[in-house]
């Protein structure tokens, strides 16, 4: 499902749009990345999904909670190039998976994957280190399983 970006993150596009054009002679393309995308991608789903996101110092591997009577953890990946989604391992995930792309030129975000955080599903072994990805083509074959009930509940319409 595809939702439009807030205005914020549009009005972010925009400026990155014109540093290119001002300096496209030196090649450079003001590509967001690393923690950029990390928190753009955490404030799109919490907005998206109402979300309670964490403090981030103290939980590694969850970023937010629902706001559901027994709240469920969520873990945020995001990417901004829209080829894979990075995870580092904990020993503790999430209960459920939002996985989003941003499209920068269309200034939409696609949810890739709504569901479960199924380590197994995902090809990571139990005793897997350090950091692994996982493209973001597989998180589409995964989402169409995905049912209903375990899927969180977005709080806007999705683009036509």
């Amino acid at each position: 499902m595809r939702y439009k970006l807030p205005t914020e993150i549009r009005h972010l596009i925009h400026a990155r749009n014109q540093l290119r054009a001002r300096y496209e002679r030196f090649g450079l393309k003001f590509t967001p990345d690393g923690n950029l995308v990390g928190d753009l991608g955490e404030a799109v789903a919490a907005e998206l999904f109402d979300l309670q996101l964490v403090d981030q110092r103290g939980y590694k591997g969850i970023d937010a909670h629902t706001r559901e009577a027994v709240p469920r953890s969520v873990q945020i990946k995001a990417t901004g190039r829209g080829d894979n989604l990075i995870f580092t391992h904990t020993d503790a995930p999430a209960d459920i998976l939002i996985g989003l792309v941003l499209r920068y030129e269309q200034e939409e975000v696609e949810v890739v994957y709504n569901g479960p955080y199924d380590v197994g599903l995902f090809g990571f072994h139990t005793a897997w280190q350090g950091q692994r990805s996982q493209r973001v083509s597989r998180f589409r074959l995964w989402n169409a399983n995905v049912k209903n009930d375990d899927r969180l509940q977005p709080t806007l319409p999705p683009l036509a």
